[in-house]
């Protein structure tokens, strides 16, 4: 279970470089996700240890650009959680 201090730091990760969205798939409706994208794959590991999720490879649009990572979390239920407890540490309040 994630420490007070490790749910501020995910706040502080999610409100600079996360988001909530829709991922497509093959219903009418997409799959709610949060995702947190970095360049940084320490970060990613780190938020995969302390709350779940995957770790995903972006594909480099240009051979001079860093590698990105994205971090994800699917489905409503760990969506809604997570959010519960990083939510009074965020800045860019929902």
């Amino acid at each position: 279970m994630p420490s007070e201090i490790e749910y501020a730091w995910t706040a502080g990760l999610f409100d600079g470089d996360g988001c909530i969205t829709l991922a497509r798939t093959g219903r009418a409706f997409g799959r709610p996700v949060i995702a947190v994208d970095t360049t940084d794959p320490e970060i990613h590991e780190e938020l995969r240890r302390l709350h779940g999720g995957s770790i995903v490879a972006k594909r480099k649009t240009q051979d001079h650009h860093r590698q990105a990572w994205s971090w994800r979390i699917y489905g409503a239920d760990q969506i809604l959680t997570l959010l519960t407890r990083v939510l009074p540490y965020m800045h860019c309040q929902v």
